[in-house]
């Protein structure tokens, strides 16, 4: 029994490291089209935003708040939020209301969060990713 427990552990830890990782892969692939769709014309709040509204279940509500349907959550991007920190905020709130689902108990769910936000901060900081990004404030 125990090794089932550890497998299905091994199994959830893959799975959101794959989802940190996917998240800023499909953030940055979106955010390079707004950006050269408005051929550097638009601030990063503005073009981070319109990547935001490209993912299901967004929405926008007033000029800088970006509503999660499935939650019901809300996050704003201001004028200084950076790309990753889009990013974290995605994870937080989808990837979190996914977990709140699956009858983890809290410590889980956290250790799960970290693991996915550790990812996408692996991905952001590699030598690939483009540097003419504001990838970090």
């Amino acid at each position: 029994m125990k090794v089932l427990l550890q497998l299905k552990r091994r199994n959830r830890e893959k799975a959101a490291r794959s989802y940190g990782k996917w998240c800023t892969q499909a953030m940055l692939f979106g955010f390079v089209s707004m950006e050269e769709h408005y051929q550097g014309l638009a601030s990063t709040a503005l073009l981070a935003g319109k990547t935001l509204l490209t993912r299901a279940y967004w929405s926008q509500v007033g000029e800088n708040g970006f509503h999660f349907e499935k939650s019901g959550r809300t996050v704003h991007i201001s004028e200084h939020t950076s790309l990753q920190q889009l990013i974290h905020m995605i994870i937080d709130v989808e990837y979190g209301h996914a977990l709140g689902h699956r009858g983890l108990d809290a410590e889980e769910r956290k250790s799960l969060l970290r693991l996915a936000h550790a990812e996408a901060d692996k991905f952001v900081t590699r030598p690939s990713f483009p540097q003419s990004l504001p990838a970090s404030s």
